[in-house]
């Protein structure tokens, strides 16, 4: 599996959301080993606090639980998950063709002891046309799951694909991501890094996965189709167990989705002791994470607001648009 962000909520959010200020890092543990004085900050949380339950709630931060791990996720209303194409590819990867069975994954919240119950994991047309193209054009790496009912309740809110000049949503928002832009990026992921030497006593792999967590990213490189958030001053970035969490942002008091985590460029792996065993090149063994890669909605706007706005009308029993999605899709 690709990565999930580490995020590390930072003081803007900590404000906004009445969370008070971050958590302060805990002090260093050293210890001599026969490679030398090794220190290491225990981080289970680094520079900031994780994101509450009520805002997990308010913002649909869920868990897409799959045969081999797990992936973050993001509900745009009771119905609807986003997330990335490469978790529920068969093949792992975002340019895999066949897609898991929905009886192989599950989606959880914290707020809940309910389980969401796939009843389809959905393709984008623009990915099969780029599919039926060959090698052409890249195979973007987002999808979504369709949820068997409002399996979270019906009070999550929705959230709304941030739109590209063109796409269904131009009434709302007509722009990409700018490099003005300052966004939250949420995930579940690991919270450290690998530190130490592989192979001896000092080796420590990085840690903290499970829990939400959120840092302020300014985009750069900034494409039709993705975008790259990087390390930031604070040292946060994405990290194992965030693919899929998305990129908020609000805009005149709306809350927007812009896209979701795909992968990460590792900064290197644990040294190894000669004559050992080389690294595991696994995320965490990873001694650091340059920046990470994200799937814009842009591509997938339009598709994304007519799946919004058929629902609830999967089951038997009238066809029902909830109001708020239908004045936002005329």
């Amino acid at each position: 599996m690709t990565v999930r962000p580490v995020w590390l909520l930072a003081l803007g959010l900590a404000a906004l959301f009445g969370l008070g200020a971050p958590a302060a890092a805990q002090p260093q543990n050293c210890r001599d080993t026969p490679e030398g004085r090794i220190c290491t900050v225990q981080q289970p949380i680094t520079a900031g606090v994780p994101v509450t339950p009520a805002i997990q709630q308010a913002l649909g931060l869920v868990t897409v639980n799959l045969p081999g791990g797990t992936c973050s996720g993001t509900l745009l209303n009771p119905y609807w998950v986003l997330t990335a194409r490469h978790c529920v590819s068969a093949a792992g990867t975002a340019s895999g063709v066949a897609l898991l069975d929905p009886s192989q994954l599950t989606v959880t919240a914290v707020w809940t002891l309910a389980v969401g119950t796939p009843g389809r994991i959905r393709d984008f047309d623009e990915n099969l046309r780029r599919m039926s193209l060959g090698s052409t054009l890249p195979v973007l790496d987002m999808a979504m799951i369709e949820l068997g009912g409002a399996d979270f309740g019906t009070n999550v809110a929705l959230l709304l694909p941030y739109s590209a000049a063109g796409g269904a949503l131009d009434s709302l928002v007509a722009t990409r991501l700018a490099t003005t832009n300052s966004v939250n990026q949420y995930g579940q992921g690991l919270s450290s890094f690998a530190s130490g030497v592989f192979g001896t006593p000092s080796a420590v792999l990085g840690t903290g996965g499970g829990t939400y967590r959120t840092a302020v990213f300014i985009p750069t490189s900034i494409s039709d189709t993705g975008y790259v958030l990087a390390l930031n001053a604070s040292n946060q970035v994405g990290h194992a167990g965030d693919s899929g969490g998305g990129t908020i942002l609000t805009i005149g008091g709306r809350t927007y989705i812009a896209g979701v985590q795909s992968t990460c460029s590792p900064a290197g792996y644990l040294p190894s002791v000669p004559g050992q065993p080389a690294t595991p090149a696994l995320w965490p063994f990873a001694t650091g994470i340059s920046a990470c890669q994200y799937i814009s909605v842009e591509p997938f706007t339009r598709e994304i607001g007519q799946r919004l706005a058929q629902l609830p009308c999967r089951d038997v029993g009238p066809c029902t648009v909830p109001a708020i999605v239908e004045a936002a899709f005329r």
